[in-house]
């Protein structure tokens, strides 16, 4: 992936999001100063093209983001394999719990609680 290339990308969805923003802003203003049904519609039509712009370019954010995460995770696991003779059923086991995790909507990051005697600290742990 070509970092300029990608760069460029973020700067202008930033820059479309910007001049919405100053749109909506423009818009707003004229309305709280001439309050008429036109400075209604535009304040409206601004307001909306403001929220889907935000919403496509937290879309595009949590893509790129998704991307980077698998792409780091390859070369976490690359240089498992490589470096430290781990053996390709540890990697399988490993990448299981991952899917499994996300099927399931649980986060692979967080431990799961230690199961303890105490009957108080394992009902809080349910």
């Amino acid at each position: 992936m070509n970092e300029g290339g990608g760069k460029r990308s973020d700067d202008e969805g930033d820059d479309l999001l910007w001049n919405d923003f100053e749109s909506c802003a423009q818009s707003v203003t004229l309305l709280y100063r001439n309050p008429s049904w036109k400075a209604m519609q535009t304040a409206a039509a601004s307001t909306t093209q403001l929220y889907k712009s935000g919403i496509e370019h937290k879309k595009k954010a949590y893509d790129r983001g998704f991307i980077a995460g698998r792409q780091t995770l390859a070369r976490e696991i690359y240089a498992l394999r490589r470096y430290n003779g781990v053996s390709l059923d540890d990697i399988w086991k490993l990448l299981s719990k991952i899917v499994c995790a996300a099927e399931y909507g649980y986060s692979s990051r967080s431990p799961t609680p230690e199961q303890t005697d105490s009957p108080a600290v394992s009902f809080f742990q349910q």
